[in-house]
């Protein structure tokens, strides 16, 4: 199945599976008993059914009633994000249901350790080309209408790792599981905690992202920040193993281009420096004021898939397929979020400058969004919440 297709959509599946079987599993176990996240389970509930309701209600239904304002890839892209989001509920469900003993609590720090070590691992595999990225997958077909976005993974010129085709979704995964690994750590601020952030921020990096290094400089900054020498001992180690990467083996792409590229954050302001992000913005914003109502209801779940694609800003994003009132009832319920966050900083500090740094991310790409290139990044959020 994987080889033949039907579609590139088929490729990661199997991690489908595997969710759904560890959600049947979990619902085995005895109800949660009540607390702060059943509310946010509800809350959760009440969102991703607006956003189902917004798929159906803008992108299937007026092509009944009229010629089609969008085309197939609406449709395809928005029911791809309920399925998504069905399925991140459930997750977010299951995992309350496991009881977090001090036994568990101890193999989920091994089990965070290890992914997050793999991680980095295959970032520096694939940036070194001591791997490439194609290796890694020997079973996409090298055709882009057959693999889709999997096709740029296997002629990636980044560190991509094992993660995805995109260096931006490598970048997240790599600052969400250091944000969980440090929150289950048994010593917070400890010199093992700066060696893991220095040796993640090199792997960040690696990917290329520039987003994804800008959010995890915050992060880091943030989680030492009540270690205020610590913080500047890590900033000179870090230029340090930035200057060994710099002398590294060859690449894939020069460390002279990389570091090119990762320095213009230096310089946020400028046009040049964005990517192109300032014509998409305003392309996104003169399509909404050419459908003023999207501007209230949006285009739909999925449905800017045929109207100029994806907004690579979060807000905007929401904006564009939920409109202002989707917006609103994200904006509540992270406000919400976030000040609990800021009640238990102490104790979840880990994960409290972890969200913010995501957060802050989301001003250049859709961070939290069910985008294809974010795969399953809002539900291992979610889990890890």
């Amino acid at each position: 199945m994987l080889i033949v297709g039907p579609s590139w959509a088929v490729w990661p599946t199997p991690t489908d599976f595997a969710s759904m079987l560890l959600v049947g599993a979990a619902f085995l176990l005895p109800a949660p008993p009540p607390g702060p996240l059943v509310g946010y389970r509800k809350a959760l509930a009440a969102l991703f059914t607006f956003c189902a309701v917004s798929y159906i209600c803008m992108v299937i239904v007026p092509p009944l009633l009229q010629p089609p304002p969008f085309g197939g890839g609406s449709k395809a892209f928005g029911a791809f994000h309920v399925l998504r989001l069905v399925e991140f509920f459930f997750v977010f469900a299951a995992a309350q249901r496991v009881p977090l003993n001090a036994a568990r609590l101890a193999t989920l720090r091994w089990v965070a350790f290890a992914v997050l070590g793999w991680l980095v691992l295959s970032v520096v595999l694939t940036y070194l080309v001591i791997i490439p990225a194609g290796d890694f997958a020997p079973q996409l077909p090298d055709s882009l209408d057959l693999s889709g976005p999997w096709w740029f993974y296997v002629h990636s010129l980044e560190g991509v790792g094992t993660v995805g085709y995109n260096h931006a979704y490598t970048a997240l995964q790599i600052t969400l599981m250091t944000g969980l690994a440090l929150q289950l750590a048994p010593k917070a601020e400890g010199w093992p905690s700066i060696l893991l952030l220095l040796a993640t921020l090199v792997a960040v990096f690696m990917s290329g992202s520039r987003a994804g290094l800008a959010t995890h400089l915050l992060f880091a900054c943030g989680y030492l920040v009540r270690s205020p020498a610590k913080l500047i001992a890590a900033g000179c180690a870090g230029a340090v193993l930035f200057l060994a990467v710099a002398s590294s083996t060859a690449t894939s792409r020069s460390t002279d281009q990389l570091l090119g590229r990762q320095t213009t954050l230096l310089n946020p302001f400028d046009s040049d420096n964005l990517s192109g992000r300032g014509h998409i913005w305003q392309d996104r914003i003169d399509w909404l004021n050419e459908n003023p109502i999207y501007w209230a209801f949006g285009a739909g779940l999925g449905g800017t898939a045929d109207s100029g694609g994806p907004a690579h800003m979060l807000p905007l994003q929401i904006v564009a397929e939920l409109g202002l009132v989707g917006l609103a009832f994200v904006a509540i319920l992270l406000t919400r979020f976030m000040a609990d966050l800021l009640a238990e900083r102490r104790r979840l500090h880990a994960l409290f400058w972890c969200t913010v740094a995501l957060l802050v991310s989301g001003m250049s790409q859709e961070t939290f969004y069910p985008e294809p290139a974010f795969g399953h990044f809002l539900g291992l959020y979610l889990f890890a919440i």
